[in-house]
């Protein structure tokens, strides 16, 4: 009896087994088909140590953020990952549904124009506004887009690179007509149906739980439409900034916690940044010609379980539990371009005012910021 008990449970065990094999042998889409692969160590070392050290490194814990920092149009604009100012002076804004919302920079607090137009379906991620009317975008869905605005007939989009699965931010060397973009990972961005929206949070995590860098910096010529890779097999290639004298380009590669630097003529590169004590999304070029650099989340302590794929791929269908390790604050670094060091940081420690800081733009002494989960922008004066 207890023996002939023994094999039922063991049966039991094994078919409950078999049936979560068989609900969880890959990856959740839109990773469905991949097994994490083994990170190497090389790659384990590079990343930042969690707890982060905000008490003896160059990046020092303050509320600067939380005290400086505006709030404009809460609860209006939804997950405006990028901000981007035009030359004459208008502030324009994506919400995570692919509409377009703008302001004038001199009015802020009455000139909101909610959904002037809508460059979905997709996820609309960095952009930049070249002229007043016309918006380099790069969309997680569609690519590198033109979109041009006009108030007396329908919105242009133009698709000028769609050879990638995510691309994620660029910036636009107007010397060269080029554009500088990323490609965070060889998958895109899963459709979160009940919320109606692509959740480009998930699709960072699964990349990092997948384990494998796939990213890229490329290079678009608008002149001859010539598309060329940059720098490939980067751990989520996300913000591009070219250096002030066109020299260098600049790109954040998150989950190494890391800014690169790269010569744009020889492809010769160096670890601008590294260490971050946190996730950098972000990074723009000042007018006087160093950076801005926005940090989206702290580290995690999740870090201690990336060398185990087979826990990796059981926190891919457990992301709601993930999550709850994906802590909220506010940070922007200003960045000296030619040493690296740094100049100013303005932070949010609990994220209660300003969070998940995934873009920032300078322009006339203030700096606008974007945020990726939030329903609101803010604004610092930099004069004050």
């Amino acid at each position: 009896m207890h023996a002939a008990a023994v094999i039922v449970v063991t049966s039991f065990v094994i078919s409950l087994l078999g049936l979560v094999l068989n609900t969880v042998c890959t990856l959740p889409s839109p990773y469905s088909g991949l097994l994490p692969v083994e990170i190497p160590n090389e790659l384990l070392q590079k990343m930042s140590s969690f707890p982060p050290d905000f008490e003896t490194g160059s990046i020092r814990q303050n509320t600067a953020l939380a005290d400086k920092s505006h709030r404009l149009f809460d609860g209006l604009v939804k997950g405006s990952e990028c901000v981007s100012v035009s030359p004459g002076g208008t502030l324009f804004m994506m919400d995570r549904y692919g509409y377009v919302h703008s302001a004038s920079v001199n009015n802020l607090e009455t000139s909101l124009k909610q959904n002037i137009t809508y460059v979905g379906p997709g996820r609309p991620l960095g952009f930049e506004a070249i002229s007043d009317n016309v918006l380099l975008v790069c969309d997680s869905l569609k690519g590198v887009l033109r979109v041009t605005i006009s108030s007396e007939e329908p919105t242009k989009i133009e698709i000028l690179s769609n050879s990638i699965n995510y691309a994620n931010d660029l910036h636009y060397d107007h010397a060269t007509e080029t554009i500088f973009y990323t490609h965070s990972s060889e998958r895109g961005v899963a459709l979160d149906s009940r919320n109606g929206y692509y959740d480009t949070m998930t699709g960072s995590l699964l990349n990092l739980l997948h384990g494998k860098p796939t990213g890229s910096l490329r290079k678009l010529n608008l002149k001859t439409m010539k598309d060329d890779l940059v720098r490939g097999e980067l751990f989520f290639a996300n913000g591009v900034a070219v250096s002030h004298d066109g020299k260098f380009v600049f790109v954040v590669e998150t989950f190494l916690n890391r800014v690169l630097k790269i010569n744009i003529e020889t492809g010769a590169e160096e670890e601008f940044l590294n260490k971050i004590p946190a996730f950098p999304d972000g990074i723009s070029l000042a007018p006087d010609g160093n950076l801005w650099l926005s940090c989206v989340t702290p580290l995690s302590p999740l870090k201690s379980l990336l060398p185990y794929p087979t826990i990796r791929l059981i926190l891919s269908h457990l992301l709601p539990v993930v999550r709850l390790f994906v802590k909220s604050h506010g940070l922007v670094v200003k960045v000296d371009a030619s040493t690296s060091d740094i100049l100013l940081v303005l932070m949010d420690p609990t994220g209660e005012k300003v969070a998940s800081v995934s873009s920032a733009v300078e322009y006339k002494d203030r700096l606008f910021v974007g945020n990726l989960n939030g329903d609101y922008i803010s604004y610092v004066d930099l004069k004050e």
